[in-house]
């Protein structure tokens, strides 16, 4: 059986938040402490969440899952302030955005499965 941080869903997660810390160091200070920070955080309960489900009995997978495809959504939301308050450069949220699209499609078709 593979370990749940050996899956393509976690590794993509993880790199997404290596990505985003090093973004986020670059941020005006005002948006850093802010925007910044609460990215990251939705992030971390993002590998949080995939964690869980992955290690989660089946009739708990569904709300691990349905956590983390949350946090997805919201930092969608936060990525998109970021390039809107221009913290991000067009590429790099289109970058980040492809990321994130991946991640989603990855938790929809687990969320499928179980």
């Amino acid at each position: 059986m593979q370990e749940i941080n050996e899956t393509p869903v976690f590794q993509k997660s993880y790199d997404l938040y290596k990505t985003l810390y090093e973004l986020v160091k670059k941020y005006p200070k005002g948006d850093r402490y802010s925007l910044g920070e609460r990215t990251k955080e939705k992030v971390l309960e993002l590998l949080e969440a995939v964690t869980k489900a992955g290690h989660a009995k089946k009739e708990w997978k569904l709300t691990f899952l349905d956590q983390a495809i949350s946090s997805l959504e919201i930092t969608k939301v936060f990525v998109r302030l970021g390039q809107d308050t221009q913290c991000l450069t067009q590429k790099q949220y289109i970058v980040i955005q492809e990321r994130i699209q991946e991640i989603g499609r990855m938790l929809g078709g687990w969320r499928k499965s179980v």
